[in-house]
């Protein structure tokens, strides 16, 4: 079984507001939902790593955007006020460059080279306040997308990406975003795709 190594970036993050749904409305755009309350999309960004082996070879076969959209004002100073950080990990196939689409939840460890070859392939990770203290450090704050999908579409700093994800509690996460992205080129970086992708999943946060 194949296993692969999932680094999520940089989240630095800066405190803004949230809101509810509002009673008999229906969704507005640039705004997203999870297990019923509804959140603004005030940040975004876009992480490109390049191209990522799903080999043992090492061979590059996917090429790898990672994105990032919160309710914070930006992605840089103190994480405070914070109500979530959605992350989508995409994988598009073929090597060359990142190429739009459907991107499919897969579970990376029980996953096959069958199961992501010519495929197009994510991980998703959620970071959600669920008792309003302003971190994200309690018990099930941070979870991973049992299944579903995300849309993507786009190039430079504008993409359009529309969410599809189930997380714990079968709770979903759904809803869309278009716009402009800060674009963060790490191809030169130290990322590579490898082993244990969930077992070793962490995040860095960048003051």
């Amino acid at each position: 079984m194949k296993k692969f190594l999932f680094y999520a970036g940089a989240l630095a993050l800066l405190a803004t507001t949230s809101c509810k749904d509002d009673e008999g409305g229906g969704p507005t755009p640039n705004t997203v939902m999870y297990n019923g309350n509804s959140y603004a999309v005030n940040a975004a960004m876009v992480e490109d790593y390049g191209p990522a082996s799903m080999t043992e070879e090492g061979d590059p076969t996917h090429y790898n955007y990672t994105f990032y959209i919160t309710d914070a004002s930006r992605f840089d100073g103190a994480v405070e006020g914070v109500k979530y950080v959605l992350v989508a990990d995409l994988y598009s196939n073929g090597a060359e460059r990142f190429n739009g689409g459907q991107f499919n939840v897969v579970d990376f460890e029980e996953a096959t080279e069958e199961d992501v070859m010519g495929e197009k392939v994510m991980l998703g990770l959620l970071f959600i306040d669920l008792n309003n203290d302003g971190d994200f450090t309690d018990a099930n704050e941070m979870q991973f997308a049992e299944q579903g999908s995300v849309t993507a579409s786009g190039s430079g700093t504008n993409y359009a990406l529309t969410f599809n994800l189930t997380f714990l509690e079968n709770k979903k996460f759904t809803g869309t975003y278009s716009g402009t992205f800060q674009f963060v080129d790490e191809t030169g970086g130290e990322r590579m795709p490898g082993m244990d992708m969930r077992k070793t999943a962490k995040v860095k946060w960048a003051m």
